[in-house]
């Protein structure tokens, strides 16, 4: 499975990338140019991506919507500090898998690695 990062070049990602990294079964790639990534999205060469809060040029919640529209079949993590209900809100209909917390650590990795198992089993 590969899955794409796509956070600012600042944001710590080294444990969250531990956790994926130990998985013999997962390939990461990070792409911080929004318009580069949302096109290996387009061409399919992601399986999942994790998504920052803020990026460059847009929000994470921007991105998404982008990302949907030029792929809808991605599995999608997102960063944000929103309470659970308004992230819900703001996210609907994105098919966002999981809210992963602004500086994604370990338990954030072992979450989104779980949801991606769970929609892999249903395949």
């Amino acid at each position: 499975m590969r899955i794409l990062l796509v956070y600012t070049e600042d944001t710590d990602l080294e444990s969250f990338k531990d956790i994926l990294e130990q998985h013999a079964d997962i390939e990461l790639v990070e792409n911080h140019d929004t318009s580069s990534a949302l096109q290996m999205i387009k061409d399919a060469k992601v399986d999942a991506v994790a998504v920052g809060e803020q990026l460059a040029d847009m929000s994470g919640i921007e991105f998404v919507e982008a990302l949907v529209k030029v792929n809808p079949f991605v599995n999608t993590a997102l960063s944000s500090a929103l309470p659970p209900r308004d992230y819900h809100e703001a996210t609907e209909g994105q098919g966002v898998l999981v809210q992963l917390a602004v500086q994604p650590g370990k338990s954030d990795a072992e979450l989104f690695v779980e949801k991606l198992k769970k929609v892999a089993s249903l395949l």
